[in-house]
């Protein structure tokens, strides 16, 4: 038991650093907090700090309708990148993937649900 718990701490600071990378490197952006729980088949993710400057940029010039296009591509980048990222860190096979951005509370919120292989690190 002490084995598994090891293994999800760790898996939670790997998860979330990788989380970091895909921000700072493909968006240019730091997330002001990343947070991770585990249960037995599904993970939540929480991640504040998600509003990047180009659609504070957009929405402070009366662009809303482009500020929302824009974080369309985001979360579907976003949505993509945690779900590889999860398959391999884990060594898991996402079956299902509940995602949700809101601009105006600067946060974003997944459950990602998966199937448990023989392989499985968790």
């Amino acid at each position: 038991m002490k084995t598994k718990k090891l293994n999800r701490v760790f898996l939670e600071e790997v998860l979330k650093q990788r989380i970091e990378q895909i921000y700072s490197q493909q968006l240019k952006q730091e997330p002001k907090e990343i947070k991770v729980y585990f249960s037995e088949q599904n993970i939540i993710v929480i991640i504040e700090g998600i509003v990047t400057k180009t659609e504070i940029f957009l929405q402070e010039n009366s662009q809303h309708f482009l500020a929302k296009q824009v974080r369309s591509v985001l979360n579907r980048f976003i949505k993509s990148e945690l779900k590889i990222l999860i398959e391999e860190a884990m060594k898991v096979t996402v079956v299902d993937l509940l995602f949700k951005a809101k601009v105006d509370t600067d946060r974003l919120g997944a459950i990602v649900i998966f199937d448990i292989e023989s392989n499985s690190v968790v």
